[in-house]
């Protein structure tokens, strides 16, 4: 017995040894591993980092995140086949006696203990004491030392410090990202409700089958266009364009039936209209004379009234009956079908089949208003549906536009001035000196369009009076100098400084006095803008010009004959008309999303500029 105990406890020994080994190995692998599972989680977020500086991406967080999981993986990874890797305890010693040099002693021991090799009792007793005594006395920090390679240590630490640093600075491209990932965060939201409308849309029983079917059709043609990985925010903004003029449609198609059936049901109703004696005086109406009448309640008392009803009052109430059937022909027949038979009884004296007819009218009657009442409902959740949508594509539309300086984020235009009112440094068109701008007064108001009028300055355009003409073509300025060139000259120019140079100058066409800035700048010279509807141009527009109201002497003598041709005038004095309207159109019509940036740089590039 104690000869079979010694095997046995050898047996557990040795396997003991062999675990011990073998934990001692996955250790030492770990830790040559350990900085090696780093270096893909750090470059892929290296990467994406620099890439992400390069085109909008994905931003700091979404990067950090990246890398962080990269990392995860990487040492999950490592662990999975360094640590947990099972591995089998014979092929253990087998690696064990060759590695510390036992000449196989363990893996023998092993197996003699186990049966798998037969020997002689006494000499399997030594070789499995000899194989104890040998492996009890190895070391395993002289023969397994834990492996740190410092390399490979700091090349992760130097990939650490690249991504910290990639993502601590300003990213360029940040703001370009943040707005792919609003567009698609919209795209997403959107995605989800077109899918609660189409749900809506099969359960909603007041459509027809034909109506539903092809309003399903197009909703899930534009959901199927959002659920595509790589769909841009114009595709998303296009198609949700398509479902909300889908549902639109369907939401007035059904509007206008609905209201086609109430007005034949009110028709009917007023046609059923008990008449008022005409014994009896009028009394005073509480409610407008137009006020519906119930055309199911009518007939209930009418029903209720044909035992006492003489044959004159039965055959108004047959006709009555067949203007009711009149009106309800072409949106219920069945209902004037009944109404006919009910007054074909009336007319014949058969009461009996007149009252049956009459009941079987009232039901049909309040089904019908039942169901207008569901197309009312059907058609007002259709519209906030396709309002809904366009407010998705609307939200598309506005997280892709970038925060211009100055500039609020919203909708282009929407409360804000347009960007040649916001320069207060630079010369505006509406700042000029007679041309009307932003805080001064309409020149047209008040104002005769003739030079010396009180309240007219010159060079500004009034009534009957066009920008750039100083006056009549011909006539004498204050200082007797005509100016017949096309232009006038500016405010204090010629008024008030009789004697001067300037006063008698005549300007010629398309060029602006350098000296009518109060700040002394000057001016830029403008090429003309071609105004067809001014002399010359041809035009249904007729040009009135005011009488002369002023008590000026009328000038007596030879003037020039007036200029044919075309007209034209700086466009720095139509800049500011031309700009105001172009932000009105992006902030009200229908500006594709990508045009509108180019709109609003075209206006900018234009913008007048001092010298």
């Amino acid at each position: 017995m104690a000869a079979e105990a010694l095997p046995q406890e050898r047996r557990v020994q040795l396997r003991d040894l062999v675990r011990g080994w073998d934990r001692r190995l996955r250790l030492q692998q770990a830790t040559l591993w350990l900085p090696r599972s780093l270096l893909p989680g750090l470059g892929l977020g290296l990467l994406v980092a620099i890439v992400s500086r390069l085109r909008p991406w994905l931003q700091n967080d979404q990067i950090i995140l990246l890398g962080a999981v990269g990392v995860v993986l990487g040492i999950a990874a490592m662990l999975l086949a360094v640590v947990f890797w099972p591995r089998p305890e014979q092929t253990a010693a087998r690696r064990f006696d060759i590695h510390f040099g036992l000449q196989e002693r363990v893996s023998t021991a092993l197996e003699l203990i186990d049966g798998r090799i037969r020997g002689g009792e006494e000499l399997s007793r030594l070789q499995i004491d000899d194989a104890w005594s040998h492996a009890s006395q190895t070391s395993l920090s002289a023969n397994m030392p834990l492996i740190w390679r410092w390399r490979e240590w700091a090349l992760a630490a130097l990939l650490l410090v690249i991504l910290a640093a990639l993502v601590i600075l300003p990213n360029p491209q940040a703001e370009a990202a943040a707005a792919s990932a609003a567009q698609q965060a919209e795209i997403d939201a959107a995605r989800d409700d077109l899918q609660q409308i189409i749900q809506d849309v099969a359960s909603d029983p007041a459509l027809q089958p034909e109506e539903r079917q092809q309003l399903l059709q197009a909703l899930e043609t534009s959901l199927d266009t959002l659920e595509r990985p790589d769909v841009t925010p114009e595709e998303a903004f296009a198609t949700l364009s398509e479902a909300q003029s889908a549902l639109q449609q369907q939401s007035e198609q059904m509007d206008q039936s609905q209201q086609s059936q109430q007005n034949a049901l009110n028709a009917a109703g007023e046609a059923l209209r008990e008449p008022q004696p005409a014994d009896q005086p009028p009394e005073p109406q509480q409610e407008p004379a137009t006020a519906p009448v119930d055309a199911s309640q009518a007939l209930d008392q009418m029903g209720e009234n044909l035992d006492q009803m003489t044959a004159a009052e039965r055959e108004a109430a047959a006709q009555q009956l067949e203007q009711a059937a009149q009106a309800l022909q072409e949106t219920n027949p069945e209902i004037a079908e009944s109404l006919r038979q009910a007054a074909d009884a009336l007319r014949q004296g058969d009461l009996e089949r007149a009252q049956q007819a009459l009941e079987q009218a009232q039901q049909q009657l309040q089904q019908a208003q039942q169901n207008a009442q569901s197309q009312q409902q059907a058609s007002e959740s259709l519209d906030q549906s396709a309002q809904q949508v366009q407010q998705s594509a609307e939200n598309i539309a506005q997280s892709g536009q970038p925060q211009q300086p100055g500039q609020q984020q919203g909708e282009p235009g929407e409360g804000q001035e347009s960007q040649t009112d916001q320069n207060g440094d630079q010369n505006q068109p509406g700042d000029q000196p007679g041309q009307p701008g932003e805080g001064q007064t309409d020149p047209q108001e008040g104002q005769s369009g003739q030079p010396g009028e009180p309240g007219q300055q010159p060079g500004q355009p009034g009534e009957g009076q066009q920008p750039g003409e100083g006056g009549q073509p011909g006539d004498q300025g204050p200082e007797g100098q005509q100016n017949n060139g096309g232009t006038s000259t500016g405010a204090g120019d010629a008024q008030g400084d009789s004697g001067s140079e300037q006063g008698g100058t005549e300007s010629s066409p398309g060029e602006v006095p350098q000296d009518n800035n109060p700040d002394g700048g000057g001016q830029e010279q403008y090429d003309p803008v071609y105004a067809p509807q001014r002399i010359g141009g041809e035009s249904s527009e007729e040009i009135q010009l005011d009488p002369n109201a002023s008590d000026a002497p009328v000038s007596e003598g030879q003037f020039a004959e007036n200029p044919t041709g075309n007209s034209s005038v700086p466009y720095d004095q139509v800049f500011n008309d031309y700009s105001s309207a172009a932000n009105e159109a992006l902030q009200q019509d229908y500006i594709p999303l990508g045009l509108r940036d180019v709109v609003r740089d075209y206006f900018t590039s234009l913008e007048p500029r001092r010298p």
